[in-house]
Order: structure tokens, then sequence, then C-alpha cells
């Protein structure tokens, strides 16, 4: 599952905004979010720790792209936030990394100063 996961992010991340048949194919699709927000509460700890890498690697895409996609968002919230009241360790870590990462230092980095924790 962990493969599948690092698999299906390189493929959407290839894929965003490729055009097939005349249509702009939207990457990722609403299903898409859904299978990694699932993975985030799979029984395997590497499996949840890909799929929040996954959810956040997209939504730092998406960031970069200037675009909103509230289905991204909304998932990196429910289903990695919680990942900070895991039973192991390394997915505590990972997700508070992750949340220092998307939310924190883009804070911080707009207040103009480092600040000391």
């Amino acid at each position: 599952r962990k493969a599948s996961i690092a698999g299906l992010t390189s493929i959407l991340l290839v894929m965003d905004g490729v055009e097939t048949n005349c249509i702009v194919q939207a990457c990722p699709s609403q299903s898409d979010i859904v299978i990694l927000s699932r993975l985030c509460g799979d029984p395997s700890v590497a499996t949840r720790k890909a799929a929040a890498e996954a959810l956040t690697t997209l939504l730092k895409k998406q960031y970069t792209k200037d675009c909103d996609s509230p289905l991204l968002e909304s998932a990196f919230a429910e289903a990695i936030l919680p990942l900070v009241l895991d039973a192991e360790t390394t997915c505590v870590i990972k997700a508070v990394d992750v949340f220092c990462e998307i939310i924190l230092d883009p804070i911080i980095e707009a207040g103009g100063r480092e600040l000391e924790w």
C-alpha cells in the first residue's frame, strides 16, 4: 500500500492540468483525495505516514499554483491532524512536522520573523 501511495502521488503530480480528450483533467480528483484520506487511518504505520506525506505534497502543490482546493484542505484537516493523537510515535512526529510545514511556517514567514519555541 505504501508503494501504491507513492505511485499514485507521482501520477497525480505529473497529470495535473494535462489535457485528455480536449478536457483539462483536474488532479487530484475527489476520489483520489478520499482514498488518500482513508489511508491515513490504515492499520499500517508506514501506510499512514505515506498517505499523510502524499496529501501534504498535493496540498503544497496546490498552494504553489495559487489554486483553492477546499476538498484537499478539508482532507488535510480531517485525516492528518488527528494523527497527532496516534498511538505510534512516528505518526505523531510526522503529523506535527506536516502541521508545522503547512500551517505554522507560512504564518511565521508572513510575520517576517523567526519564533523560538
